[in-house]
């Protein structure tokens, strides 16, 4: 994210949006997948609600 974008309150604004379409539609979760090293994203997503619910592997063959 461009640092000039961040904090002006698009991503609670996008994640609300979210909600709502969900809601109307009877879904019940949002799901988020985010990369490990991201951690200022992980901190907004903790304000936000978020809980860490699993962790993902991989490897290159």
């Amino acid at each position: 994210t461009n640092e000039n974008s961040r904090s002006l309150g698009v991503g609670r604004c996008l994640i609300n949006y979210m909600k709502n379409v969900g809601n109307t539609l009877g879904i019940d979760k949002l799901i988020l997948d985010s990369g490990c090293e991201r951690g200022r994203a992980h901190k907004f997503y903790y304000r936000e609600g978020f809980i860490i619910n699993r962790f993902g592997f991989r490897m290159s063959c």
